[in-house]
């Protein structure tokens, strides 16, 4: 409920790997492959959950599921922290907080604005 903590993630993926005698090699034990579960196991149950909502809370706030450009972005986005861990390399996080403020948390960007209606 608490999470393991920022520092102890790959030390508890090791434990648990020792403990039920995994077959696995040391260069094949990785992170699980999901930034949302990430969140959930790093920040534990409360922190965990406020990390979504702040991934979710300015599309909705701001209204951009409206707008086309932003809702591919974040569709995107969304389905990508389901596959893999965008915030553990500096690029992929770098990209992620460029085109979020962008599209997203600006509000005052001029761009022709397709609709979705």
């Amino acid at each position: 409920i608490l999470g393991v903590g920022t520092g102890d993630l790959r030390d508890r993926f090791n434990h648990y790997f020792e403990k039920n005698k995994s077959k696995l090699e040391m260069q094949n034990r990785k992170y699980v492959h999901n930034q949302i579960l990430t969140f959930l196991l790093t920040f534990g149950a409360i922190l965990g959950t406020f990390c979504i909502f702040a991934l979710f809370f300015p599309y909705f706030k701001n209204k951009k599921y409206k707008e086309l450009l932003p809702t591919l972005f974040f569709v995107a986005f969304i389905l990508y922290c389901l596959a893999d861990n965008p915030f553990d390399r500096t690029q992929s996080t770098i990209f992620t907080i460029f085109f979020y403020s962008l599209l997203i948390l600006n509000k005052n960007f001029n761009y022709d604005k397709p609709k979705i209606t």
